[in-house]
């Protein structure tokens, strides 16, 4: 082995060990972005093992042919495991005494909510008929391969567009319409699409409304669900109301003072929960006839405004909140499309290093949607146009908060049969023959792991073990 392989060994170690070392929010330049995606991810839905599913518009991501829906893995490269037939919206022509009165159609169809269950596998709902041959209206469940599950879902006259885990191997789905007897949108379902009996939404006249319009899930406390939604009141005026759901439908009492809050012009309002149960939103002006004089707020647990977060940011317009993470911090994008972070409290954490850009101003570099990852970290969708103008459309990650604590070491030295490579327990080796893009592997072997001293050059680095 030459003198130039131990440099580029060594290189790789400190490029790798300096990825790790990035603040909070700082571009993952190890996370590939292959060419050849025609239109950004617009939905990401982390997966286990660092995989993620990116959902949009796209036709052909990162020049696999796959469309609507696509999964990564945990390098950003595509993963030729899942591929999803056609996505279809087919509608049969209408016929009128024997005549044609409206031609029948075939449409690419859209996918408006990705959901990941436990195992991997992921459940879509949106404006489509068909996966391919197999008739799955609006909502679909998908193996691990992409192929769609044996699914029949009982979901009404409810045109879906919001899905959420719900307990014991169900989930619930809400949309446009009615569910069954005129009830609230909001169905539980099981995993062979059959409903939970369980839960039972209550009548829509029952909370003064006679239609809804797109809606929001989130998770409320001790397994409560909101629900929030556009609704046509009985007098067929519109308004924005937050209702919290029992865990057998009924409308919880214990918030905002019999189960549901009106919002007044809610415009682009955008909603997240803690995983206590709190429910954060921004883009609103008023709350249960109030007016509110900060930008982001945050609900006690009983739907009153909390009065100890003192959020003293804008977000903008078009702001938008992110997540939650389980210590209470808050992700949000502004109007510039910046993403930062606010402490338990409401103050900017000034840890997070995205105040301004990714990671600082980025020349073309525009990122629009986040999602956060179980260890952390964040995904973002969004293009980046090169220095020669090459438009290149995926995902990128950004890296989170340390979860091994401190800098992760990886020792080597250099002895007669090779580079002895010693690593600390809770760690992982990982191998790389080049970075652009990076083609990470797991190396099988425990520490210490001895590379032999002849052989091709390789890049080295260690990561948090699973």
């Amino acid at each position: 082995m030459n003198l130039f392989f131990w440099w580029r060994a060594l290189v790789g170690i400190t490029a790798a060990l300096s990825v790790w070392a990035q603040a909070p929010g700082s571009l993952d330049l190890a996370y590939a972005l292959p060419a050849g995606t025609d239109a950004p991810p617009m939905l990401l839905a982390p997966a286990p093992a660092g995989k993620l599913y990116v959902s949009g518009k796209f036709t052909n991501y990162a020049g696999t042919g796959r469309g609507a829906l696509a999964r990564l893995n945990a390098n950003g490269t595509v993963d030729p495991a899942f591929t999803m037939p056609p996505l279809l919206k087919i509608s049969p022509p209408f016929i009128l005494n024997g005549q044609v009165i409206v031609p029948g159609s075939t449409n690419a169809g859209t996918i408006k909510a990705v959901m990941v269950l436990p195992d991997g596998r992921v459940v879509i709902a949106g404006g489509f008929t068909h996966l391919g041959d197999t008739l799955r209206p609006g909502l679909a469940l998908l193996n691990l391969d992409g192929l769609p599950a044996p699914f029949a879902p009982a979901i009404g006259k409810i045109d879906p567009d919001a899905l959420l885990a719900g307990p014991d191997g169900t989930f619930y789905v809400s949309g446009v319409g009615f569910a069954d007897a005129n009830r609230l949108p909001v169905l539980r379902l099981k995993l062979d699409g059959t409903r939970d009996s369980g839960f039972v939404p209550p009548t829509v006249a029952s909370l003064g409304y006679a239609g809804t319009f797109a809606s929001v899930l989130r998770a409320g406390p001790g397994g409560t669900v909101y629900f929030a939604a556009s609704m046509t009141l009985a007098d067929f005026s519109s308004a924005f109301e937050i209702v919290r759901l029992q865990p057998n439908g009924n409308p919880d009492a214990g918030f905002a003072g019999g189960g549901q809050a009106r919002v007044v012009n809610p415009g682009l309002a955008t909603f997240q929960s803690s995983p206590s149960g709190q429910l954060f939103f921004a883009g609103l002006a008023a709350f249960r006839g109030v007016a509110l004089t900060r930008k982001i707020n945050r609900l006690t647990l009983d739907g009153a405004v909390d009065p100890t977060f003192q959020v003293t940011v804008d977000p903008g317009v078009f702001g938008r909140l992110v997540a939650v993470q389980p210590d209470g911090k808050l992700l949000y994008v502004a109007a510039d499309r910046a993403l930062s972070r606010l402490n338990s409290d409401g103050s900017p954490d000034p840890a997070f290093v995205n105040a301004a850009k990714v990671p600082v101003e980025q020349p073309g570099l525009a990122l629009s949607y986040f999602a956060q990852a179980l260890d952390l970290s964040v995904f973002a969708g969004g293009t980046r146009v090169g220095p020669d103008n090459a438009v290149t459309h995926g995902a990128f990650r950004l890296v989170g908060d340390p979860v091994v604590g401190p800098p992760l070491r990886l020792n080597f030295a250099r002895g007669v049969d090779g580079m002895h490579l010693t690593w600390a327990a809770g760690l992982r080796l990982q191998r790389a023959t080049t970075l652009s893009p990076p083609d990470w592997q797991n190396v099988a072997n425990p520490s210490p792991f001895t590379v032999p001293l002849s052989g091709p050059g390789e890049f080295f680095r260690v990561v948090p073990a699973p």
